[in-house]
């Protein structure tokens, strides 16, 4: 998108603050006696859902400029693309991964604290063992997932991570053979449905850029309970409703997926259609927390395992016992860091980095623009005025070589070509 939609990042963030809120849920409960693994309120507060739209709401960003017609997808350069999608991913990632080890070198000081209320069976089993360097540079890989266990690894949600960048991959060709033809694109969409099922939300996320017109064209001709009954179907299929028929799903691999998949689609449709969604949306606190949800996403996990036990030890020491009160002041501390370290996060390592990553690019494509990506860098990491000048001057060495060596190949190719044509000249005559 040549345009940036700061409602969409503002959902985004919403849906980031619902995964941080789940893993709080499954960290620490709800309430004694209410379940914290299945239930109504479980699959209201779903973060499965989340990631699910962060999955549809990429299909949809990364493709509804080509299906606009602001971009042509020929002229797309596959691999600036991808350098661009590393770059957008990796250093936050292996950033997180860093803090991650440190506080997993340390964390088992927290978990031998007796808090009220006490942490989770499916919290005591992370972050167990020993976690040699050469596990956490294998984790760093991220394609491949070493371990292959969430439970085993440093950042468990960075599964989502894996499958964004794999996903990312297929995204053109979609584009591509959508614009050819629907029954191409889904041919596609099969085959790589055999490798993993989660092209499903991606593949709709690149439908609702391509029949978004389509969708708008139902909010505005149609009346008022429509409009109402989608909404609240939205809803249901967005918030797991569909698990009353639970038993059944579970023999059906894939559709439980496409189900949330189609309900996030519609949450993002009514998005993308309500200017007064839009307008709430884009107002500065949702804003900000949508600039910071790759953040939050990411660094939530390791501020929740290492750091509110302490937090909850703090408050009972002080006398404060009760279920709600402790977790409703938790999950204040844990929201309040996550936005302080996602903050310094974004400042420092994800906006610099992307900056990074689009003057690779361009320097890829162009190799004396490109030599001023050291520009993008904080000012500690930025080059001296006279570093930049010897590679100014480099990059233009550079060039002039290589126009010179052209120059060189042209004129002997004119040469050999009229010693030839001389040669057959001659022997002609004779």
């Amino acid at each position: 998108m040549n345009k940036r939609y700061s409602y969409l990042d503002s959902s985004r963030g919403i849906a980031a603050l619902c995964v941080m809120l789940h893993h709080f849920i499954y960290f620490y409960g709800v309430y004694p006696g209410v379940s914290y693994t299945t239930g109504p309120l479980t699959y209201i507060l779903s973060g499965s859902s989340a990631v699910t739209y962060f999955f549809v709401l990429s299909g949809f960003v990364l493709s509804i400029a080509f299906l606009n017609g602001q971009k042509q997808i020929d002229d797309l350069n596959f691999k600036n693309y991808l350098i661009q999608r590393l770059f957008r991913i990796f250093p936050l990632f292996l950033a997180c991964l860093f803090i991650s080890y440190l506080c997993f070198t340390y964390y088992r000081s927290s978990y031998v604290l007796d808090t009220i209320p006490s942490i989770t069976p499916y919290a005591r089993d992370l972050w167990q063992g020993k976690k040699p360097l050469t596990d956490v540079f294998k984790e760093a890989i991220l394609v491949l997932r070493f371990p292959p266990k969430s439970k085993l690894r440093l950042v468990p949600q960075d599964w989502s991570l894996t499958i964004e960048i794999v996903m990312s991959l297929f995204i053109p060709v979609m584009i591509l053979l959508l614009k050819r033809s629907t029954t191409w694109f889904l041919l596609f969409i099969g085959m790589i449905y055999y490798y993993d099922i989660n092209v499903i939300p991606f593949a709709i996320g690149v439908l609702l850029a391509r029949y978004r017109y389509s969708l708008k064209l139902f909010f505005t001709k149609s009346p008022a309970f429509l409009r109402a009954s989608f909404a609240l179907l939205a809803l249901f299929f967005f918030t797991n409703g569909f698990a009353i028929f639970e038993a059944y799903l579970k023999a059906q691999r894939a559709l439980p997926l496409l189900i949330m998949s189609l309900g996030a689609a519609m949450v993002l449709g009514i998005i993308i259609n309500s200017h007064r969604l839009q307008k709430i949306l884009s107002n500065r606190i949702l804003s900000y927390l949508g600039r910071l949800s790759f953040g939050i996403y990411l660094t939530h996990f390791f501020i929740l395992i290492f750091a509110i036990p302490y937090v909850f030890n703090a408050l009972n020491s002080a006398g404060i016992t009760g279920e709600i009160p402790t977790r409703l002041i938790a999950f204040a501390c844990l929201f309040a860091a996550t936005v302080a370290v996602s903050h310094v996060l974004y400042n420092v390592v994800e906006q610099p980095f992307i900056a990074v990553g689009k003057r690779v690019s361009a320097w890829l494509t162009n190799p004396i623009a490109g030599f001023s990506f050291m520009h993008t860098f904080p000012k500690a990491l930025d080059a001296s005025a006279e570093l930049e000048k010897r590679l100014t001057i480099k990059a233009a060495l550079y060039y002039f070589k290589k126009r010179a060596v052209l120059f060189v190949r042209l004129h002997l190719l004119e040469f050999v070509i009229s010693i030839a044509f001389l040669a057959s000249l001659f022997f002609s005559l004779d």
